[in-house]
């Protein structure tokens, strides 16, 4: 007797007529890595909102710095909203039935709807009043940055300790000069929620005509003052060391590390030691004979 044939399972996509993909999993469940993840506070853009009329329901603002596919976009990060990709695109068809059309962008578990509005109407309606994806989520958009936009994203550390407005205005005086500031703020540390001399940067640093902006070092005068400096870690940048802060050797061999000043007892011969530190950066080797009697292994004594 023949089996039934076996019903055959639509394949999951995101466009058509088949089942559409969760971009948000109904039980979410924080990793180790998002546990001990700094909790990032921006100065310039709040990243949500409370009602006060209805607890429950909450404003959320895409903070997003991408690049839109054509002029006019706008880009709602639609991550915090339980349910289907196509239903939020529903829900944006809804609001802007006349729009130019909506794409899907992803960055690791976020999920970013870039929409192609034709007036300034639409796009100032996106970025005040949003869309209501649920009765308690309301997303407003972020304006897609132009075409030439070239962003850096800069951790900061050695931040002074100050009252957030003043920490905002002097994040803008020191970095005004190395491009245009996108958003400014503070890392608090995820178990205390301490604030501990650390934040970010977004820069759109590209180049214009009527502006020149400095290029980014690791060592940045805070509010121009040379003898109060902070630290900015970008992408490409010079290799300092994250230790001494000095340029040209990475941290695991920095002369001022305790390990690396006390004597190293190594079981080779000078020639080969001579060579094995020169290639990791030290200049100066000064090589004690008498190492052929040196044991490697220190657990093992030495046969009489």
């Amino acid at each position: 007797m023949a089996l039934p044939a076996k019903k055959l399972e639509t394949p999951v996509r995101e466009t058509g007529t088949a089942p559409s993909t969760t971009f948000v999993s109904p039980t979410p469940v924080l990793t180790w890595a998002r546990v001990v993840q700094a909790e990032r506070v921006s100065l310039v853009h709040a990243h949500q909102q409370n009602n006060d009329k209805d607890p429950k329901a909450v404003t959320y603002y895409s903070r997003v710095w991408r690049v839109g596919r054509n002029s006019g976009s706008v880009i709602f990060d639609i991550s915090p909203c339980p349910g289907f990709v196509n239903e939020a695109i529903s829900k944006a068809m809804t609001i802007f039935p006349k729009n130019r059309g909506i794409l899907i962008h992803r960055e690791g578990k976020r999920v970013h709807l870039e929409v192609n509005l034709k007036t300034d109407e639409e796009r100032a309606h996106a970025l005040s009043q949003g869309i209501q994806f649920s009765s308690s989520i309301t997303i407003r958009a972020a304006i897609a940055l132009d075409k030439n936009a070239k962003i850096q994203k800069v951790r900061l550390s050695n931040l002074p300790l100050l009252d957030q407005d003043e920490l905002e205005k002097g994040l803008r005086e020191t970095l005004g000069s190395y491009g245009e500031i996108l958003d400014v703020g503070i890392n608090r540390d995820p178990q205390t929620k301490a604030y501990m001399g650390n934040g970010f940067a977004v820069l759109d640093i590209q180049e214009r005509t009527h502006k020149t902006y400095t290029k980014l070092d690791h060592h940045v005068p805070w509010c121009g003052d040379r003898d109060d400096l902070i630290y900015a870690n970008f992408d490409q940048m010079p290799l300092y060391c994250s230790r001494c802060h000095e340029a040209g050797h990475a941290r695991d061999v920095c002369p001022r590390s305790r390990v690396l000043s006390r004597p190293i007892r190594i079981g080779l011969a000078p020639f080969r030691i001579r060579s094995v530190l020169k290639r990791i950066g030290f200049s100066e080797i000064r090589i004690v004979h008498g190492l052929e009697n040196c044991n490697p292994n220190p657990f093992r004594k030495n046969p009489d």
